[in-house]
């Protein structure tokens, strides 16, 4: 365990003393890189032993219908417009495969990596090209053009080595890394200030907490250009739950399931137009009046290999 910034290497001061899961763990803050980091992020035994055993078995929620809250609309959203019929795509936490599955008809390969064995023993009875790794004891059979780690790189221990490696063996010159992480300006955390979300939102298996900020000093650091978004996931009746209720909503992507009474009010307006589409354009400008801020509870990262002659492969 250390004090010392994942990216910076200065030391800080913890501000929080325990996290969701089974062990006391500390939280720092180096306000140099705007990061929020937990003591354990450079323990490979204790942090990669989370998965151990199928402990974090990851089960997918995406319903297929599209939803501002999709995370798998999204993710395609952010990859999509790179693909072609000779891309060579690499998902690292692939989980369930849900993404593997979505890309596939796209590309000429979709393979993935996955901690947990169920997932990867799933996978490849199915079909898939997928070890039961992260990346060490991964070879690849050439670099890949496409890379995925789509929430997974708060998982990793140290992060800056796992990202030199990366770029040494899975990459080649024109290769981008698509990454999609918990912001640390989660409005409800960096606005709203709800206790417990805060105490949902530190967990053990997360040992970063991204500003833009300081996902570009890592990516900086590890010899990557890159561009950086950040995006709202929850929806605004989310988070009307978590500030009256102390708790999410059961569906996230249902916009009628709100903390109000059910009522006729609920159905349709006086004009007869459904409720939910007036909710829905409130959300909507909602979740752009944040983003402009630069708050968010995701951060979208893209990301390519640093060259003097190439600002971006596209």
């Amino acid at each position: 365990m250390t004090d010392r910034c994942p990216i910076c290497g200065k030391s800080a001061r913890p501000f929080r003393h325990k996290v969701r899961g089974d062990k006391p763990i500390k939280v720092y803050r180096c306000q140099g890189c705007d990061l929020d980091y937990l003591g354990i992020w450079d323990d490979e035994k204790t942090t990669l032993g989370f998965y151990d055993n199928n402990n974090y078995v990851y089960k997918s929620n995406y319903t297929g219908h599209k939803a501002n809250s999709d995370e798998y609309r999204k993710r395609f959203e952010l990859v999509s417009p790179h693909l072609n019929r000779e891309t060579r795509l690499l998902d690292i936490g692939c989980g369930d495969g849900t993404f593997l599955k979505m890309i596939k008809p796209y590309v000429k390969a979709a393979e993935g990596t996955e901690k947990t064995s169920i997932h990867a023993q799933m996978l490849k009875k199915q079909g898939y090209k997928v070890w039961h790794s992260l990346t060490k004891d991964v070879r690849p059979e050439s670099p890949y053009d496409i890379i995925c780690m789509f929430a997974v790189l708060e998982h990793i221990p140290k992060a800056a080595e796992f990202l030199r490696d990366l770029k040494a063996r899975f990459t080649h010159k024109n290769t981008q890394i698509f990454i999609i992480t918990p912001h640390l300006l989660d409005p409800l955390v960096s606005c709203y200030d709800v206790p417990e979300y805060r105490d949902f939102f530190y967990r053990e298996y997360h040992l970063y907490y991204f500003t833009e900020k300081s996902m570009g000093r890592l990516l900086e650091k590890t010899g990557f250009q890159f561009e950086i978004k950040p995006v709202l996931q929850a929806s605004l009746t989310n988070h009307f739950h978590w500030m009256h209720k102390g708790h999410g909503q059961a569906n996230t992507t249902d916009m009628s399931n709100v903390v109000l009474p059910k009522s006729p009010l609920m159905s349709t307006t006086p004009s007869g137009r459904p409720f939910h589409d007036v909710l829905s354009k409130v959300d909507n400008y909602y979740r752009e009046l944040l983003c402009e801020e630069k708050i968010g509870d995701l951060l979208f990262c893209r990301a390519w290999i640093k060259r003097p002659d190439l600002k971006d492969p596209n």
